[in-house]
């Protein structure tokens, strides 16, 4: 059972489920059922500008990417493949991934959302009215299923914004970590921690 998948889905799931103890319990019951298998999916660790980042297979796909260092290392041909391209990212020299995904705790509507996301171009950015036009919902739904994007960076969640400043950001660092990204892929070779690249403001 991956911990990183359980945490996506928990995420998930508190979406649907209020957050009672009854409701807190069933998201517990439900994520330990569905995740309970006979042996642990592969993972593969990377250092990376922001910190260590963990990539997590199933199947012929990736299902997961979270912050820290995995306690299990497995070097399969497409983790390492991964591997290869997060740090070609990070060095400047790839601007488009090309990677088999498949993201745990998805949804059909979730599905449109982060295609949408896919879609973005390297270095620039779209609003999240403008993910809702295209993906359907609403400007607040987009920023839900962005919320609970479980492979950050290669579903580029960091490139949407609100109209009138940067949005929001849920993964490690929070809006430190989307404006680092977002100065990467503009070239200005940003550090973690810099000032806003958008003369924006925090939300």
């Amino acid at each position: 059972m991956s911990l990183i998948t359980m945490r996506h889905s928990i995420r998930a799931e508190q979406d649907r489920l209020d957050t009672t103890p009854s409701g807190v319990a069933m998201v517990c019951f439900w994520t330990l059922y569905r995740f309970r298998r006979p042996a642990r999916l592969p993972q593969l660790s990377l250092h990376s500008p922001l910190g260590s980042l963990t990539l997590t297979q199933e199947d012929d796909a990736l299902v997961a990417l979270d912050w820290g260092w995995g306690r299990d290392q497995q070097e399969t041909v497409l983790l390492c493949e991964a591997r290869n391209q997060l740090n070609s990212y990070f060095d400047g020299e790839l601007t488009r991934f090309t990677l088999p995904l498949s993201p745990v705790s998805s949804t059909p509507y979730r599905r449109r959302v982060w295609a949408a996301l896919a879609e973005i171009p390297f270095g620039e950015t779209r609003t999240y009215a403008e993910l809702a036009q295209r993906a359907g919902g609403s400007a607040r739904s987009v920023g839900q299923a962005n919320r609970v994007n479980p492979l950050p960076i290669l579903i580029p969640c960091h490139r949407v914004v609100a109209a009138t400043h940067i949005g929001g950001f849920s993964m490690e660092g929070g809006l430190q970590t989307k404006r680092f990204l977002l100065s990467l892929e503009r070239g200005s070779g940003a550090e973690v921690g810099a000032e806003p690249v958008h003369g924006d403001q925090r939300v």
